[in-house]
């Protein structure tokens, strides 16, 4: 501060500043000094950021997949070429274990991607088929009871549009409750309701409960999938920081 003093007295001398003008600049600079001391307690250092250099450049989100095999492919053809004396003998085998935990993963995430859409083609075929099998119960008591009895209301209370507009989850839930109330007007209108709505609730289940299965299988294989590809990254930084280790001063790698 009082180098700042000094200098501007030297300059008020020599430029002939009014005084009150010094003393207004001084005022304002003294403020903005207290207000932020604490900048100058720090002390002013230049220094490279090293973070970057330990971040794993085979982590990007626009690398994708297929040209993360194909490099590590194509560097581990390079790295057992220019091995000498065994050097990168370790690095080479975790690579490889890494590479082909990604082949591996990859397979079975296809695998069950088919097998999953498969199971949910099944699911949609079932649900579009449902009208016409849930229409005929209807017409059943429908011919048997009216369209006002009591009967009807019993077996269907939300109407027939329930069947067509529920979530899977409780489809089951429906046709069990359809199957219950047909159970008590069998004598009137005889086994084949019952039976249809039983035929219904069977096939819903053989559809559903498979395709369920599937999409937790492929969320564990997508899973899986993410954790081989995380592996095989942090083993090809591991080869890049090995490399720079050992030829610390080439360019050729």
């Amino acid at each position: 501060m009082d180098l700042v003093v000094a200098i501007f007295i030297i300059d008020q001398f020599r430029l002939k500043i009014p005084q009150n003008r010094v003393r207004r600049c001084l005022r304002s600079i003294l403020g903005w000094v207290l207000k932020n001391e604490t900048a100058f307690d720090q002390p002013f250092t230049l220094m490279m950021d090293l973070h970057r250099l330990a971040t794993n450049p085979f982590v990007q989100p626009r690398l994708s997949l297929n040209r993360l095999v194909a490099f590590s492919h194509d560097h581990l053809a390079r790295l057992t070429a220019n091995n000498p004396g065994g050097l990168f003998a370790a690095r080479i085998a975790a690579t490889e274990a890494a590479l082909a935990q990604v082949a591996g993963s990859a397979a079975a995430d296809e695998t069950k991607l088919a097998l999953r859409k498969a199971r949910k083609q099944a699911k949609r075929q079932f649900r579009a088929a449902l009208p016409g099998g849930i229409g005929k119960i209807y017409g059943a008591l429908l011919a048997q009871f009216g369209a006002k009895s009591v009967e009807l209301k019993e077996c269907f209370p939300a109407g027939r549009n329930v069947f067509l507009k529920c979530r899977d989850a409780v489809l089951a839930e429906e046709l069990a409750a359809l199957g219950n109330g047909l159970a008590d007007f069998q004598k009137q209108l005889g086994a084949t309701p019952a039976a249809q709505a039983a035929a219904l609730l069977a096939g819903w289940q053989a559809v559903f409960d498979p395709s369920e299965t599937a999409t937790g299988n492929k969320v564990a294989a997508m899973m899986d999938k993410r954790a081989a590809r995380a592996a095989l990254q942090l083993e090809l930084f591991k080869n890049l920081l090995t490399i720079v280790m050992n030829y610390p001063a080439s360019r050729s790698w």
